[in-house]
């Protein structure tokens, strides 16, 4: 009777979950499948939320780590030959309030397109990044395939360097009350910012010409030159 009972509890098994091969391929509850592995249905995989340090586990797929200090994530080591694992990815989201910090194992590294590789990708919190294996056992044994944040644009840098230009070049644009900008200003390289009449010279608005994300840089010089007698800058 208790073999019938596993056995029978096996039927229901296989007949709630439909497999086909076709050509080479395997799908599941479809019948024509048209890749190596074609699902027709939901994809789930592990999730793990962790708040401390520690190694990435060979079974992990998602990890959120939801620290409250500074941890650090040590990508599995590379295995030669038999159980060589290329291809495989992580995704990676700070959770929490600190810093995470992916490291490759050892002296392996993790290619961020720079030409030299790297041995840790920070992430900031809010921040998600996503790797997957070269199946190399030196050198860049990662791949960075994306770092980004999930809730707002990267913070900009709160530096404002100076134009290195000659004076020589400098533009004598009178000062006034306003509007602070009356004509299209031309820098000393040649580049229009004024390209379509985007800026709007009475009031100084700037309309963007297309959606889109824009950044401004910019930079004052100030001196005495052109006053008789040069006297002290204050």
């Amino acid at each position: 009777m208790r073999r019938n009972s596993i056995f029978l509890t096996l039927l229901l098994i296989l007949n709630s979950i439909l497999i086909y091969s076709q050509a080479g391929n395997v799908g599941i509850n479809t019948t024509t499948p048209g890749s190596t592995l074609t699902v027709s249905g939901s994809f789930a995989a592990t999730y793990r939320s962790v708040t401390t340090s520690g190694t990435v586990d060979p079974k992990d797929y998602y990890i959120a780590y939801n620290g409250n200090s500074n941890g650090t994530l040590t990508l599995p080591a590379a295995i030669n030959g038999s159980g060589n694992f290329m291809g495989r990815t992580y995704h990676f989201k700070n959770t929490g309030t600190a810093q995470l910090s992916i490291t490759a194992n050892g002296t392996e590294l993790i290619d961020n397109q720079s030409g030299t590789g790297i041995t840790t990708v920070n992430v900031p919190p809010g921040y998600y990044a996503f790797f997957i294996s070269k199946g190399t056992i030196t050198g860049t044994t990662w791949e960075l395939i994306l770092l980004s944040s999930s809730d707002n644009l990267p913070v900009a840098a709160s530096t404002y360097p100076f134009s290195t230009v000659s004076t020589a070049t400098r533009q004598n644009l009178t000062a006034s009350t306003g509007p602070y900008i009356t004509s299209e200003i031309h820098y000393p390289e040649g580049t229009v910012i004024n390209t379509g009449n985007v800026l709007n010279t009475v009031n100084g608005k700037f309309t963007a010409p297309t959606n889109g994300y824009y950044m401004f840089y910019g930079s004052t010089q100030f001196d005495n030159g052109s006053v008789p007698g040069a006297p002290n800058f204050a």
